[in-house]
């Protein structure tokens, strides 16, 4: 940007009353795509709870009018080109990618126990790489896997919770989006550490996913992700383990239920997006 060019951008940014206000994404829900890898190589490692967590999280995207599909069991190869796929492809609304499966620092795997680096998954969404349907909506990927061995350890706490600031929606307006933007990742747990699950009865599976779940299934007013993330943070971090994000995010994305909103128009265009790829298929 020439010197011209950025004093008059800060000259623009000087002058605005809304410095200090965050836009909406002005986009509804769209595709959650799970990716349950239950069964690996060695039959020791594979996960139990894979199959609550899946039904958990299938009924909480459902519940806030996102269209599902799940892809059980993928070899580490098959999990890039699927993922590769999905950034190729038209979408409606907002875009979720949810990994369950075993894990390390940075990466996943795959069922014959094959790393995927989650960065080389996350660059296909990319603002220049992603299809035009994509740019500038908010792509959110959530990792339930472990990110080393460690356990967390714990503290207790005596400060008292602090008051919250309210927030004002603005229109959107027409901006240039940077390649990396627009992008959430959530962690289940903080690096090096585990992930862990309800493994006496197993019927609440992973801490995290049925904590995010319960979130999403409990929304009545329009909710901001990341308040929503805070939420489930605050909560899981009772059970001894603290989830963790990263954002590139540009504006606020709200969530909503599907009880909240009569209007099923987006989620029935990515149903017919979704069944015209399955005819060419």
């Amino acid at each position: 940007m020439a010197t011209t060019e950025l004093n008059e951008f800060w000259k623009d940014i000087m002058k605005s009353e809304d410095l200090m206000t965050l836009e909406r994404y002005e986009c509804g829900p769209g595709l959650c795509v799970i990716i349950n890898n239950m069964k690996f190589l060695n039959s020791e490692n594979h996960l139990p709870c894979g199959g609550v967590d899946q039904a958990n999280l299938k009924d909480a995207f459902e519940s806030i009018g996102f269209v599902v599909e799940v892809h059980p069991n993928l070899e580490a190869k098959k999990m890039e080109a699927e993922v590769k796929k999905y950034s190729e492809k038209e979408h409606t609304g907002a875009f979720f990618l949810i990994l369950l499966s075993h894990g390390g620092e940075g990466v996943v795997y795959g069922t014959d126990e094959a790393e995927v680096k989650v960065q080389k998954l996350k660059e296909n969404f990319y603002n220049t790489k992603c299809h035009d349907s994509l740019v500038g909506k908010p792509k959110v990927f959530v990792i339930d896997a472990c990110r080393g061995n460690n356990k967390e350890r714990c503290t207790l706490s005596k400060s008292k919770p602090g008051p919250s600031l309210p927030s004002k929606p603005k229109i959107q307006t027409d901006v240039t989006v940077t390649d990396s933007a627009d992008i959430l990742t959530i962690f289940a747990s903080t690096r090096g550490n585990t992930a862990d699950y309800d493994n006496e009865g197993l019927e609440k599976g992973s801490y995290f996913t049925y904590c995010f779940a319960l979130v999403l299934k409990n929304i009545v007013a329009p909710k901001n992700l990341i308040d929503i993330i805070k939420i489930v943070q605050s909560q899981i971090q009772k059970l001894g383990q603290t989830t963790e994000f990263e954002s590139t995010l540009t504006k606020q994305y709200y969530i909503k239920s599907r009880d909240n909103d009569c209007d099923d128009s987006e989620q029935k265009k990515q149903m017919e997006i979704i069944n015209q790829d399955t005819k060419m298929q």
